[in-house]
């Protein structure tokens, strides 16, 4: 009987293991969290206002609401979208203004909600500069505004003279 045991306790202490070696600290469930940016607006932030907005930099988005990203990120209109990923500029540096832009796919009206620069231990390593550790980013934002539909999350960071626009090919169906 021992050994019918023995390999499930071994298994079951790797996923506990495993589980915890993540060099980012996991978020709180979208219910807990406050809207840090209140909600997505139809004006773009005022720190990318005057600015040229050009395609660049490198994005990736870790989850959507804490969940992994999949091909179907379905978000209920009525309660906050949570976005944790990391962005820098074409200059591969961490500028300190970021935004979240959700572009409609087939629309004209594109959202906005600043996000909040975060540590990501591990990722200037990752990227071979160590000042992006600090290129992390998390938003919380009410969707009350937003249409349902299919958005484009695009990850916008302001350098000193143009935004950079970067496409981290990621869908939310906002329902």
């Amino acid at each position: 009987m021992k050994s019918l045991y023995a390999p499930l306790a071994t298994a079951f202490t790797a996923m506990i293991l495993a589980s915890g070696c993540s060099d980012r600290t996991p978020p709180a469930p979208a219910s807990e969290q406050k809207p840090v940016g209140d909600a997505y607006q139809a004006a773009l932030p005022s720190a990318f206002a005057s600015k040229g907005i050009q395609l660049g930099g490198r994005c990736f988005v870790d989850d959507v609401n804490g969940q992994p990203v999949t091909l179907r990120n379905e978000v209920p209109r009525d309660r906050p979208l949570t976005i944790n990923g990391w962005v820098t500029d074409t200059t591969a540096t961490a500028p300190p203004f970021v935004a979240v832009e959700l572009a409609p796919l087939g629309g004209t009206q594109s959202y906005y909600v600043l996000a909040h620069r975060v540590k990501r231990p591990g990722l200037g390593q990752a990227l071979k500069n160590p000042a992006l550790d600090e290129a992390g980013l998390q938003t919380t934002a009410a969707l009350s505004g937003v249409a349902p539909g299919s958005y484009s999350v695009m990850l916008l960071v302001a350098g000193e003279q143009v935004a950079n626009r970067c496409v981290p090919n990621v869908v939310v169906f906002i329902k």
